[in-house]
């Protein structure tokens, strides 16, 4: 029998896969809710995201790398990196 979105979400543990993604647009205003679990970016640069523990953080990455960290803001000040997906 397969599991309804809400059993999903309450059962769901760190090391779990997304349920899903999306193509992100950065903005220093979005609060994403829920939560991007991670968050893959395509093109190198710098990524500048807000935490779920509530501090801004900002990561140098390479092309083709994931950022293992759950987020609710995608910064666009100072954000270089694109063809950002939030895996949700």
């Amino acid at each position: 029998m397969a599991m309804s979105q809400q059993e999903y979400d309450q059962n769901r543990r760190a090391s779990d896969p997304g349920r899903g993604s999306a193509a992100i647009t950065t903005s220093d205003t979005t609060v994403y809710s829920p939560p991007i679990l991670s968050l893959y970016v395509t093109v190198a640069g710098n990524v500048v995201f807000v935490g779920l523990d509530g501090n801004t953080d900002t990561w140098t990455v390479p092309a083709n790398f994931i950022i293992p960290v759950a987020m609710t803001k995608v910064m666009a000040t100072n954000t270089t990196a694109t063809g950002l997906h939030g895996i949700y």
